[in-house]
């Protein structure tokens, strides 16, 4: 998916902290996508990998060169080898911007701003791990720059 813009209509009311359904990707069960110079808004809410832009369940693929702005989450991972998040720019997230989650591994996450998300800006969240998380920028989200919870490991 290459040059598209993504998105739902932005409302105060569809917002409401997200608990309200709205629109997501859904990448699983081995599914290869690859989002590139793509802009992505206000997706996701709190469901069930239904959190913006999702990887999970052996999915690959990547994300570069995009812009995603008022998602749930930016982007989440779950149980995914090998995914790459680089060059993005994600902004105004209702959690969190970047959120590698529960066994995932071999990430690479380089060169993304990750700003002014109500969570942390990029958050290795139990056992993601043999990753690499290098030359970001994290900064002006209500939480930590950088987080590496329970067993994750990066280089």
């Amino acid at each position: 998916i290459q040059g598209v813009k993504i998105h739902t209509k932005y409302s105060s009311k569809a917002w409401n902290g997200a608990l309200k359904p709205r629109p997501f990707l859904l990448f699983e069960n081995y599914a290869h996508v690859e989002l590139i110079n793509d802009s992505i808004s206000d997706l996701g809410w709190d469901w069930k990998s239904s959190y913006g832009i999702t990887w999970t369940e052996n999915a690959s693929g990547k994300i570069t060169k995009s812009t995603i702005t008022r998602n749930f989450f930016g982007v989440y991972t779950q149980s995914v080898n090998g995914i790459e998040i680089s060059d993005n720019t994600i902004t105004y997230c209702h959690l969190y911007g970047i959120d590698p989650h529960t066994y995932s591994k071999n990430l690479l996450i380089t060169r993304n701003l990750s700003s002014h998300n109500l969570g942390h800006g990029i958050i290795l969240a139990d056992h993601v791990t043999n990753s690499v998380v290098s030359n970001n920028v994290s900064s002006f989200n209500s939480e930590l720059g950088v987080w590496g919870e329970e067993d994750s490991i990066a280089g």
